[in-house]
């Protein structure tokens, strides 16, 4: 795991932990710099009215206009169940 990884590990376990209610309000995408050669993004989609999917996205600059991009995220129903994506799913975000 390397601390860019990391980050995105922790804010999708703090994201995790926030109720329901709280995720569905949510706007659909918010955009952050944690560093100079980095931008995130949490994109979160309504699946139904009980199920919402929450995607941390962290795009890393590299050399030459490359970059690498790592991605995590999980669904969560209102009845608190929480769902880890699989890779299939973070494929459009990775």
């Amino acid at each position: 795991m390397t601390p860019e990884t990391g980050m995105v590990d922790q804010l999708v376990h703090e994201l995790e932990q926030k109720p329901f209610a709280e995720l569905s309000a949510m706007p659909p995408r918010t955009d952050s710099t944690p560093g100079k050669k980095q931008s995130m993004a949490i994109w979160k989609d309504d699946i139904s009215a009980m199920e919402v999917r929450v995607v941390v996205q962290l795009y890393e600059r590299r050399f030459l206009g490359m970059g690498l991009m790592y991605a995590r995220g999980f669904r969560k129903t209102a009845a608190g169940t929480i769902q880890a994506l699989s890779k299939d799913e973070l494929y459009e975000f990775s």
